[in-house]
């Protein structure tokens, strides 16, 4: 166990720390995306149709471990603003296929690099092995938190 004392400090709890931290790699991404004109949700919402992780809303709420309904918001404004198209497969109306328009598809090179330069920002000055390792420690756990 991390700490054995019966109530650690909120700031020393891992849970608060990875918390902490996740505001300050969004941030980060944030700033690297704003001269494209995208935050951070809607560029991994790109880029997860790029990499072929997901092509429904519900795939994209689960990839981004968002609200169905929040992801569907964003799919509408990303439509509306001519980055993604949406459309009906067979006789399911409620089935919402989603491909990237060709504006999106020329966006993703440089969300790309706006992600690379803010993880270069997220690592800098730990060596690569603490890097690889903080690395397979979060996907361990993402992998473990992820399960039913």
């Amino acid at each position: 166990m991390y700490d054995s004392r019966p109530d650690p400090k909120l700031s020393e709890r891992p849970g608060f720390r990875v918390y902490r931290l996740s505001q300050t790699v969004r941030a980060s991404y944030a700033a690297h995306l704003a001269p494209l004109g995208l935050g951070p949700v809607e560029a991994w919402i790109l880029m997860l149709m790029r990499d072929g992780a997901a092509r429904q809303p519900g795939e994209l709420a689960k990839a981004l471990g968002m609200d169905p309904g929040g992801v569907t918001r964003m799919i509408k404004r990303m439509a509306a603003s001519g980055l993604v198209r949406r459309s009906r497969r067979g006789d399911d109306l409620r089935s919402v296929h989603l491909e990237m328009a060709p504006k999106a598809q020329d966006l993703t090179l440089k969300i790309a690099a706006a992600v690379e330069r803010a993880e270069r920002e997220f690592v800098e000055g730990m060596a690569f092995q603490d890097a690889t390792l903080l690395d397979r420690l979060l996907s361990e756990r993402l992998e473990r938190t992820a399960r039913p």
